[in-house]
């Protein structure tokens, strides 16, 4: 495992893929989820981040269809 590519445990804002890699699903199912709105979303300039209570909400009750 590469180290440098995996976010911490206590991160509060995930990249795209690490959120992915957390909830295990694909990096452009949770693309499509982010610009449907099923995931909360930041932006922060030019990037995205997925805060980890959005993570955990979505490990806990799933993404509603």
């Amino acid at each position: 495992m590469n180290i440098a590519k995996t976010a911490p445990p206590e991160a509060q804002l995930y990249r795209v893929p690490e959120a992915a890699r957390v909830l295990a699903l694909s990096v452009s199912t949770v693309w499509g989820l982010i610009y449907g709105g099923k995931i909360r979303a930041v932006r922060l300039r030019t990037s995205v981040r997925i805060p980890r209570a959005e993570v955990d909400r979505i490990l806990c009750e799933g993404v509603a269809q």
